[in-house]
C-alpha cells in the first residue's frame, strides 16, 4: 500500500529540500547529548522530546528508511517501519516548541546545526499540507498570500492606523516617495502589534534627515513565511517583491527594521532564498543610526537610568552584531549591566519563530522563561532594551509573568525607543524639537507633491474607498488605537472622534460623506507645515 498524499508530499520536500548542512548534522553527530545543554527548552523542563537531538533523531530515521536507497528498500521489504500521517502529526508540535535560536550548535563539539534540521522539517510539513491544521500556522500562510500579512491585515488598515498616530504626533512621512537612499522594509510584529511605538523610527528619520520612503504596497517582508512556517516558495515571492518596490520607487537600498528574522533574512539568508544575490544593498536601522549618532546628524543625550541588553538570537548569534549593538546602546544609555550570559551566549527569549504566536505553547514557553527572568532579574536593570519586535513582545510578557515589574508599567522596551528618547531629551535642550516633523525629501518640494506623497494624500485614496465604514469600524475597535488613546490623554479631539465612530457607524449608515473628518484631520496636521516648508 503507498504512502497518503500528506506522507508523499512531506517524502519529496525532505529530499528535494536537503542539504549538505543537515546531512552533516545528521550524520556526524555523536551521539552525545551535549546540544541539550545549551537548549533553555531541555534545561528548564528535563523533557527529552524537547532535546535538541530528539527532533533530528526522528528526521534521520525518516531520511534513512524512506528517503536514501538503501532504508527505502529494507521498508519495502517491510524490515522497517511505514511513516504514517499519524506519527508525523504527532511529532509536528515538537518542531515549534523550539525558536531554531541555534544556542546548541554552540554546546555541539563539532558544531553542527540543529536549527537547520528543524527549518527543513518546517518547510516539509508546510508542503505536505499539514500547518493547515493548526489555525496559527494556517493563518501565516494564508494572511501572507492573499493580503501579503502574516497576521491578515490589509494595507489600508495599517497605514490607517499609522495615520491616526502620526497625525497626532504632527510628523509627516513620505509614502511613495520616488528617488530616494532608503525603502524602509517594516516588520509584520511591529506594524500588527505595536505601531504606536514604530512611529518613532520615521521621527528618528526625520530629525536626521535622512532621505527615506514607507511604501504603500509593503507591510510585510515575508520573515514569517521564511522562519516562522520556512514555506521557501512563498518567502521568495515576497522577498522579491520587496525588490520590486525598491525598483519601482527608484531608491539605492532597503533600509530593515528591529526585527531579528528580517535581520536574518536580508544579511544572511536572502542569497540562498532567492538563489543569487538580493539585487539592492541592506542596512538595518540599527547600524544606520550608529552612523548618523557618529556623524552628528541625530543628536542624543544619554538616557539615565539601569539599562540591561537583551541578545536577539538572529541579530547577535546568528548575524553577528553584538559589537554594532552595545556601541549603539552605550552612545544612549547612561548604565548598562550586561546580563549573564550575553552576547553569542545569551539565551533565547523563547518566542521567536512560533512559540509566541501559538496560544499552546503559552504555559511551556512561560515555565522555560523562568531562566530569561532570572537573567534579568540578577542584573537589577530597570529596563529590557532589544532590537527585536518579536523578542521585546516575549520579554515582556516574561517580566509581568514573573513580576518583575508592576502590571501597569512596561519593562521591555525596544532600541530604537530607547534611541528616540535620547535625541528627544537633545533636541528639547537645543529647542530643535520640530525636526521630527518634517522628512528631508520634503523639503525645497511643493505642497501639492507632500500632500500627495504623504499620510494625507493616502488619506483621501482611502475615504474613496468603497471599504470605508468597514476600515473605520475596525479603527474603533481596535485595541492597538484604543492603547494609544489611552496613552496620550492629550488626545481629546482624537478620543471626540472615536466616540463618534462608535455612535455612528451602525448598519445602514454609510460613512462616505462624513469621511473628510478623517480628512480634516490630516488636512489641520498638513497646514501646519506651510511655515515649516517655508523655514527649511
Amino acid at each position: 500500500m503507498g504512502n497518503s498524499e500528506p506522507v508523499e508530499l512531506f517524502l519529496e520536500s525532505l529530499n528535494k529540500h536537503i542539504g549538505a548542512e543537515e546531512l552533516l548534522a545528521m550524520d556526524a553527530c555523536l551521539d552525545c547529548h551535549n546540544c541539550g545543554s545549551g537548549c533553555a527548552w531541555y534545561l528548564a523542563t528535563g523533557d527529552v522530546t524537547l532535546h535538541p537531538k530528539y527532533k533530528k533523531d526522528f528526521i534521520r530515521k525518516v531520511y534513512y528508511s524512506h528517503i536514501h536507497p538503501i532504508g527505502r528498500m529494507a521498508t519495502s521489504l517491510g524490515l522497517r517501519s511505514p511513516l504514517t500521517e499519524e506519527t508525523l502529526r504527532q511529532y509536528m508540535p515538537y518542531f515549534w516548541k523550539c525558536t531554531s535560536c541555534g544556542r546548541c550548535t554552540l554546546s555541539c563539539p563539532l558544531g553542527l546545526s540543529n536549527r537547520s534540521v528543524v527549518r527543513l522539517a518546517r518547510t516539509a510539513f508546510c508542503d505536505s499540507g499539514l500547518i493547515k491544521e493548526n489555525p496559527v500556522l494556517n493563518e501565516v500562510v494564508e494572511g501572507s498570500r492573499q493580503v501579503r500579512h502574516s497576521f491578515s491585515i490589509p494595507k489600508e488598515k495599517i497605514m490607517l492606523r499609522y495615520g491616526l498616530f502620526l497625525t497626532h504626533e504632527k510628523t509627516l512621512i513620505p509614502i511613495d516617495t520616488p528617488d530616494v537612499d532608503y525603502l524602509f522594509a517594516p516588520s509584520a510584529v511591529e506594524n500588527a502589534k505595536f505601531p504606536d511605538f514604530a512611529i518613532k523610527i520615521p521621527q528618528i528619520l526625520n530629525a536626521s534627515g535622512v532621505s527615506y520612503t514607507f511604501s504603500s504596497r509593503l507591510t510585510d517582508t515575508g520573515t514569517d513565511a521564511e522562519h516562522l512556517v520556512v514555506d521557501r516558495n512563498l518567502s521568495r515571492e515576497m522577498l522579491e517583491e520587496v525588490e520590486d518596490e525598491v525598483q519601482r520607487l527608484a531608491a539605492r537600498r532597503v533600509l530593515v527594521s528591529e526585527c531579528g528574522c528580517d535581520v536574518r533574512t536580508f544579511y544572511v539568508e536572502a542569497e540562498t532564498i532567492l538563489g543569487r544575490p538580493f539585487k539592492f544593498p541592506v542596512q538595518s536601522i540599527d547600524s544606520l543610526m550608529l552612523e548618523l549618532i557618529q556623524s552628528g546628524a541625530l543628536p542624543v543625550e544619554k538616557v539615565p537610568g539601569r539599562f540591561t541588553f537583551h541578545d536577539p538570537c538572529k541579530v547577535v548569534r546568528l548575524s553577528g552584531m553584538s559589537q554594532l549593538e552595545r556601541e549603539l546602546l552605550n552612545r544612549v544609555a547612561a548604565d548598562i549591566i550586561e546580563m549573564s550570559p550575553n552576547g553569542e551566549y545569551n539565551y533565547c527569549c523563547n518566542g521567536g519563530t512560533g512559540p509566541l504566536r501559538l496560544p499552546e505553547n503559552s504555559q511551556l514557553r512561560r515555565q522555560i522563561s523562568q531562566i530569561k527572568a532570572k537573567q534579568i532579574s540578577a542584573t537589577t536593570a530597570e529596563k529590557v532594551v532589544t532590537p527585536c519586535a518579536v523578542c521585546m513582545l516575549t520579554l515582556e510578557d516574561i517580566c509581568q509573568t514573573y513580576k518583575l515589574s508592576a502590571p501597569d508599567q512596561r519593562m521591555s522596551f525596544m532600541t530604537y525607543e530607547l534611541v528616540h528618547e535620547a535625541m528627544q531629551r537633545a533636541l528639547k535642550r537645543s529647542g530643535q524639537s520640530y525636526r521630527t516633523q518634517m522628512p528631508a525629501v520634503f523639503r525645497q518640494q511643493t505642497s501639492e507633491f507632500i500632500f500627495n506623497h504623504s499620510m494625507a494624500g493616502l488619506f483621501e485614496k482611502i475615504s474613496a474607498s468603497s471599504d470605508m465604514s468597514a476600515l473605520f469600524m475596525w479603527l474603533a475597535n481596535d485595541p492597538v488605537t484604543s492603547r494609544y488613546f489611552r496613552d496620550h490623554p492629550d488626545m481629546k479631539a482624537y478620543s471626540d472622534f472615536k466616540t463618534y465612530l462608535f455612535l455612528r457607524l451602525q448598519p445602514g449608515f454609510s460613512i462616505h460623506p462624513d469621511a473628510y473628518e478623517v480628512l480634516e484631520l490630516s488636512r489641520e496636521m498638513f497646514s501646519q507645515y506651510e511655515d515649516l516648508l517655508i523655514a527649511v
